[in-house]
């Protein structure tokens, strides 16, 4: 009954062992890899039946569910992957997932595909068309930025033409960061684990990035971090450096440049989390409730921005 249940399932299961060879497979694995019946995949290895193009940031974990030099998975995962045909079709995309099993006191792993839903399949498209896109940009943004560059240095240069190259070279800048700032978006809308979060001093990644950033903004003040030498929080540096870049991006454009932006520690919300604050004035008349309530929507921007502290969370 058990088998019955099995082959009237959609999902493609089947169960290898240490040597990726197929112990057992239902009746939807045999007509996804072979177009027949289960007898045909048993003894194959994954490699015999299967080749993988995997589409996410598991892509290396995933191959080496095909190669038996390398052990088995200890732990449960997913990867969004498309199969290749031997003519080099390729498969509507598919979540691979593994999963541990001990059969006989002996390790094995149960290996099972279903086809991702029309959402999903869109958000795959959404990260393929940004990462075509940003690679495809990359090269002629470099040529022309390199130009500007080149340009700029000419003297001579009439004040009018001037200012309209730096003008070009700071918008050309904006693009490129766009760009990234759009893959990683996608990215991150399809595999939350972008994001590599680990247990970093809070203080010293705070310092570099205030060192960093004080060479454009000498205004830039980092504020209360003096007990804070010890205090330990979980974060993708790479994300935070991201997140108070863009804050104080914003800071530069819209507020009073002779008042000064604050990055300060407020201390602590009793839940195991600190809070940074992030500060600056402007003479703009206040936020409306409603664009306040959409600031936390990507690319929203407000009729107005008046004086701004945003609050950062990080686990302790």
């Amino acid at each position: 009954m058990l088998q019955v249940a099995f082959d009237a399932a959609s999902e493609a299961m089947v169960i290898v062992d240490l040597d990726r060879r197929i112990h057992w497979a239902n009746q939807a694995s045999a007509e996804l890899f072979v177009g027949g019946v289960p007898i045909q995949v048993v003894n194959q290895t994954l490699a015999d039946v299967l080749k993988l193009r995997p589409l996410d940031a598991h892509a290396k974990v995933a191959l080496q569910l095909l190669d038996p030099q390398v052990p088995l998975p200890r732990t449960s995962g997913e990867c969004r992957c498309q199969m290749l045909s031997p003519n080099g079709n390729e498969s509507q995309v598919q979540l691979l997932c593994w999963r541990p099993v001990e059969l006989i006191q002996s390790p094995f792993l149960l290996v099972s595909f279903r086809d991702l839903s029309p959402e999903e399949r869109a958000l795959v498209q959404q990260q393929r068309f940004m990462t075509d896109l940003t690679h495809e940009l990359r090269t002629p943004l470099t040529v022309v930025s390199g130009n500007l560059q080149r340009m700029a240095r000419l003297s001579d240069l009439p004040q009018a033409v001037s200012s309209r190259l730096t003008m070009a070279r700071e918008e050309t800048a904006r693009i490129q960061k766009l760009l990234g700032h759009l893959s990683l978006l996608t990215r991150l809308e399809v595999d939350a684990e972008v994001v590599s979060c680990g247990d970093h001093l809070l203080a010293p990644m705070l310092h570099r990035w205030h060192h960093a950033s004080r060479e454009l903004v000498p205004n830039l003040m980092l504020q209360g971090l003096e007990c804070a030498d010890d205090l330990v929080v979980q974060a993708d540096p790479r994300a935070l450096m991201l997140a108070l870049g863009q804050l104080l991006d914003n800071a530069c454009q819209h507020a009073d440049q002779s008042m000064p932006i604050e990055l300060s520690l407020a201390g602590d919300d009793g839940l195991g989390h600190c809070i940074l604050e992030f500060s600056s004035q402007s003479l703009d008349p206040p936020v409306s409730s409603e664009d306040l309530e959409r600031w936390s929507s990507p690319f929203f921007r407000g009729a107005s921005l008046s004086a701004m502290a945003t609050r950062w969370r990080a686990l302790v």
